[in-house]
């Protein structure tokens, strides 16, 4: 039985994975912000976030967000290689629900279902015990920009972080169609 346990759990590996390559861009481009998308590197700017701030879903999706568009304004690259979409509730990695899967498997971080108003459970992100933030996999500027923008949306509410966003161009000029946005949209920034 045990056998058979590990058997499911590398077919999971293995495919979670091979899913990454198929939805990684391979080679950086204005919609990744120049950059590869490295699979551990983006789990540990989750744990980032969840170390330090232990955020909703939604706030860490934006976090994440101003994390490389406000890394690609100052210094001409993303952190993560990640590509973002417009969507009804502001910009968000593309596959986003995969990524967050994928990084719990690996016991890097947790995601905790709480109560978070009457009848609503929302989504957590906890640092998971197993694991420490990984600084050795960045450029001495990445964990920097991703402290400023944790230190900047510390006390915002996930409700208030997404109107936050409806106000930036990137999510105006790409919401009609849902679409990738360029990171082009990072020098007109409105985070200061």
């Amino acid at each position: 039985m045990e056998r058979k346990i590990k058997e499911v759990r590398k077919r999971e590996k293995a495919f979670s994975e091979d899913f990454f390559a198929l939805i990684t861009d391979k080679t950086p481009s204005r919609y990744t912000g120049y950059r590869l998308l490295i699979p551990e590197k983006v789990y540990q700017i989750v744990r980032f976030f969840a170390e330090t701030l232990q955020p909703w879903k939604t706030k860490l999706n934006k976090l994440l967000f101003y994390a490389d568009f406000l890394h690609y304004k100052t210094y001409g690259t993303s952190i993560s290689g990640l590509k973002y979409v417009a969507i009804d509730h502001g910009p968000v990695p593309d596959n986003y629900e995969i990524l967050l899967a994928s990084g719990q498997k690996r016991d890097i971080f947790d995601i905790l279902f709480q109560e978070a108003g009457k009848d609503f459970i929302g989504e957590k992100i906890i640092p998971s015990p197993q694991q420490k933030f990984n600084p050795e996999l960045f450029q001495k500027e990445e964990p920097e920009s991703m402290k400023t923008v944790a230190d900047r949306f510390r006390n915002t509410t996930p409700a208030e972080l997404v109107k936050i966003t409806y106000r930036e161009k990137a999510w105006q000029e790409n919401i009609e169609k849902k679409s990738i946005i360029d990171f082009i949209y990072g020098f007109e920034l409105l985070f200061t």
